[in-house]
């Protein structure tokens, strides 16, 4: 950990300080760092390159240690659900079979409310996919980010398996890979003429929403044949054969 405060300090010339991370929402309490952050601050987010390390869920807010340690290693329990999102999940199930209802914005709104976000209200969601576009783009992604669970809500909403949702994941993962002008705004279109610019979704390939199924495990047991991502097959039709659909695309500011 000196080590990494000792490359910040000299490539950057500020020193890392600790700070306690919130309950659960995402905030610059969920980093550590020193001095405060000025809007004119250049420095990139990526901690091999000296950004921001993220303290969300690790030892920082017990005050125990003079160092962050995470992963298993920081005798925290480990949150397999957090009641969030048994609330944020109730309020997807709910809009599915009735939606758009007050009662599912009721359960978004006691999530919000715990981070002093302002209430959602019913007459600014004229269709179940306006509220689903909210639960999945914005409340989700809020209230479980650097938590490691975004690529199972992509998958069981089958948006691998949709151009446009695809389209869009494109279009969010569009990241500037250079510690220069990180703060301007980035666009998936402009990455053609821009090399700094990548998109983390142009690699996807049809079945690769998975993990494969390790080659010596396979080797090793002549009943295991891999899955979509060990012979990269298309699970899109599987998806739609079970009667399972994709929410279409929808612009939230209309």
């Amino acid at each position: 950990m000196m080590d990494l405060h000792s490359a910040i300090y000299e490539k950057f010339g500020y020193e890392m300080k600790y700070m306690r991370p919130p309950k659960g929402e995402y905030s610059e309490r969920t980093v550590a760092y020193t001095n405060t952050l000025k809007s004119t601050d250049n420095i990139v987010t990526n901690n091999t390159f000296g950004g921001l390390p993220i303290a969300k869920f690790t030892n920082l807010r017990t005050g125990l240690y003079s160092t962050v340690v995470t992963g298993l290693h920081d005798g925290i329990n480990l949150r397999l659900m957090r009641y969030s999102d048994v609330l944020l999940r109730a309020a997807e199930c709910e809009n599915e079979v009735n939606g758009p209802t007050q009662q599912a914005i009721d359960w978004i709104n006691e999530v919000r409310n715990r981070a002093n976000l302002a209430d959602l209200e019913l007459e600014d969601f004229n269709s179940a996919d306006k509220l689903f576009e909210q639960i999945a783009n914005v409340e989700r992604p809020k209230e479980f980010g650097c938590e490691f669970g975004r690529g199972f809500d992509l998958i069981r909403w089958g948006f691998f398996y949709d151009s446009g949702r695809l389209q869009q994941l494109k279009e969010h993962g569009t990241v500037r890979r250079s510690i220069n002008g990180v703060k301007d705004p980035v666009k998936y279109s402009d990455i053609a003429s821009d090399s700094e610019l990548k998109s983390t979704f142009d690699t996807y390939r049809p079945g690769h929403e998975f993990l494969p199924i390790v080659q010596q495990l396979m080797n090793n047991n002549p009943n295991l044949t891999g899955n979509s991502a060990n012979h990269s097959t298309d699970n899109s039709t599987y998806f739609r054969e079970n009667g399972w659909k994709v929410r279409p695309v929808v612009e939230l500011s209309k």
